[in-house]
């Protein structure tokens, strides 16, 4: 059992339900390169330039006024907020959130996915009358039939967004009453909800309730981890929780929260609110492993040596968990009561966001997958964080030299 969601809940390109559903034959086609790289391109840019001139194609056809069809183009409700406050109901929370600082060797750099670029990412909501939602994103329009730039995570992963490809060919389903959202991109309702995305992008956007009418109900998707299920009735807001299988929606009072974070997006803000609603809320546990190896169990982006690595760590005396295996509340205490925490690099190192300042934290990387996610998250909880990247085979699992491991602790006093 794992918490990721096949393929990776940080890859930037297209995820639709085949590639999902089919994980083991995308990283079998990997050991072909002469297949691989064509139809790679094929996926990440021959494919989205097709829809792409389909979409402009059908935008001219379908009336701007009309329930049916694709999004007619493109609007930034921030900037309406900035420039006319009148034109949009909202408000402005937070308008910059700073940039992570750079380490001399930084996998945020090395990873080459530019996050340390993404500010400013303000944070803010806004109010829609019977605003129509679209695709499995649920991303909502405009009255013109626009799509919000924001809720689509920036002009640059519009070709990412699927609501930007969804063409409606029947009638939304009608909702009354006062809604917000907390679905998007990589909270989709035709895949499983990812936890690493559900606890960065997703569970934040709910710090803005309290600026919503009472009672403010909330769309989430419908596959639903355990683990998501507890955090909501953490908060006290599961019974308002409707889970969301359709994909064209027409909601009468619609509440938007903007993502105040992307897992590869540095943000404090995020890291606050999660501190503040829920580290209190499982503070009250007994002992619990001080050292401990988070190991993955998914098909792809493990270690093709793991059996080696997990006895070693029984050896050194490391407890070895599956975060997927316990509850919410479980891993908020054992990471916020860790000293020293090893993981090869997944949604379960998302739960660095707990740990307490001085703990140190290791990342394993394959070679042929990194990212900044921890780094960052790092720097706002005061974790000392370190990462090592080794060789990786068609599926991007690592081949973890354990001499190299070993002096690593060794030189952190971990052994």
């Amino acid at each position: 059992m794992d918490q990721d969601s096949p393929p990776s809940s940080c890859d930037t390109h297209m995820l639709n339900p085949s590639d999902i559903s089919n994980p083991r034959f995308r990283f079998r086609l990997r050991q072909y390169p002469l297949v691989h790289r064509p139809a790679r391109w094929v996926n990440l840019t021959l494919r989205p330039s097709v829809r792409n001139m389909a979409a402009r194609a059908l935008r001219k056809i379908i009336p701007a006024a009309s329930t049916f069809g694709r999004p007619r183009g493109l609007f930034s409700e921030y900037q309406l907020l900035c420039d006319d406050p009148s034109a949009i109901k909202g408000g402005i929370i937070l308008t910059d959130q700073g940039s992570p600082s750079l380490p001399s060797d930084s996998i945020i750099i090395r990873c080459k996915r530019n996050q340390h670029l993404e500010q400013p990412w303000p944070v803010f909501w806004s109010q829609h009358r019977n605003a129509r939602m679209i695709g499995p994103s649920l991303i909502h329009l405009n009255q013109c039939g626009e799509m919000s730039i924001e809720a689509a995570y920036g002009l640059k992963r519009i070709q990412n967004e699927p609501g930007w490809y969804y063409f409606a060919v029947k009638r939304p389903l009608e909702i009354s009453g006062t809604w917000t959202s907390v679905m998007g991109q990589w909270m989709r309702n035709d895949m499983k909800s990812p936890y690493a995305h559900w606890l960065l992008d997703a569970l934040p956007r709910l710090a803005l309730l309290k600026h919503f009418p009472a009672g403010t109900g909330i769309l989430v998707p419908p596959q639903l981890l355990k683990a998501q299920v507890e955090s909501l009735q953490l908060l006290g807001v599961w019974e308002r929780c409707r889970k969301t299988p359709e994909q064209h929606l027409l909601v009468e009072d619609f509440y938007f929260s903007s993502p105040p974070s992307m897992i590869v997006c540095y943000s404090p803000y995020a890291v606050e609110f999660l501190h503040s609603a829920f580290l209190p809320k499982a503070a009250h546990a007994g002992p619990t492993p001080k050292r401990f190896f988070v190991r993955r169990t998914s098909y792809g982006r493990n270690m093709s040596n793991e059996r080696e690595v997990l006895e070693f760590f029984e050896r050194i005396g490391w407890t070895v968990i599956d975060t997927a295996a316990l509850s919410f509340v479980e891993q908020i205490q054992w990471f916020a009561g860790a000293e020293a925490v090893c993981a090869i690099h997944g949604s379960g190192s998302a739960n660095m966001v707990w740990c307490s300042p001085g703990c140190t934290f290791i990342e394993l990387f394959p070679a042929g997958y990194l990212a900044g996610d921890q780094e960052w998250i790092a720097q706002c909880v005061k974790v000392d964080y370190h990462f090592m990247i080794f060789p990786s085979d068609y599926k991007l699992d690592a081949l973890v030299n354990l001499a190299q491991l070993k002096e690593k602790l060794s030189e952190l006093k971990l052994i």
